[in-house]
């Protein structure tokens, strides 16, 4: 299946935003959690609705681009390689577009949503409407970042875009800043020290809470004080890891 791609407009963007604000304020006033507002299929089907309505969206100028909206992505990386792919002539002036961006959320949305069992929930609406102008939340937009990152990264993407699309997690927030995610040297540190290859997943010390030897730490305070000392885009791999302290060698992988 082949559409396509197209972006929001202003009445496109305010009637998501109303249906999103519709769905959290049936749920939250009932305070059952904190995570997100359960979302229903036809709730779903009526989101995506918008993407098809031309009273709701515009075509792209200068470039037609198309996109498979039936694809699925087992996880961001899948997400962002697609997308870089099939992006590749998108124009410059396009890159941070919020209607282009959001259009293309709501098109995979299904895969967007958190998943508990076999129900979905819905969350802040930054994670779905793409808002460059908004610094704090930019880069959450979660379709954009896997974007973002496989074009800055391409294969070493990996090291920040390993989880399922709609799982945004400690490690993605705080990685998500464009110093570290245009440094290929420290993705390539990251994947090859702190990610389990067999489990496909970090280790379990490196993204825990709390107090100790974890990410939390070492983007907080032992990467400021390396970036101070060091050019972390210049050093090999096993220099950065001789410089970091003795706690984060006890739990990296193969220790």
């Amino acid at each position: 299946m082949r559409v396509e791609v197209r972006r929001l407009n202003l009445k496109g963007l305010k009637r998501f935003a109303e249906m999103h604000d519709e769905i959290l304020q049936d749920f939250l006033p009932k305070k059952i959690s904190r995570r997100g507002a359960p979302i229903s299929e036809s709730q779903i089907v009526d989101i995506i609705g918008i993407t098809n309505d031309s009273l709701f969206t515009d075509s792209i100028p200068q470039a037609t681009l198309y996109i498979d909206p039936s694809k699925e992505f087992s996880s961001k990386y899948e997400m962002g390689e697609y997308l870089s792919k099939k992006l590749r002539a998108l124009p410059t002036n396009l890159q941070k577009d919020k209607g282009l961006w959001s259009w293309l959320a709501l098109t995979y949305i299904r895969q967007l949503l958190v998943r508990r069992g076999d129900k979905y929930e819905i969350h802040s609406v930054y994670r779905y409407i793409f808002d460059y102008s908004n610094s704090k939340s930019w880069m959450r937009h979660i379709l954009h970042f896997s974007y973002y990152t496989y074009s800055k990264l391409q294969d070493d993407s990996i090291a920040f875009l390993w989880q399922p699309p709609y799982q945004s997690g400690d490690f993605t927030n705080l990685a998500a800043r464009p110093e570290i995610l245009t440094n290929r040297n420290l993705a390539r540190f990251f994947y090859h020290y702190f990610f389990d290859k067999e489990k496909k997943q970090y280790v379990s010390g490196f993204t825990s809470k709390g107090v100790g030897w974890n990410m939390r730490s070492f983007f907080g305070i032992t990467l400021k004080e390396l970036k101070m000392n060091f050019d972390t885009q210049e050093c090999d791999l096993e220099q950065l890891f001789e410089l970091i302290p003795n706690g984060y060698k006890k739990i990296s992988v193969g220790r």
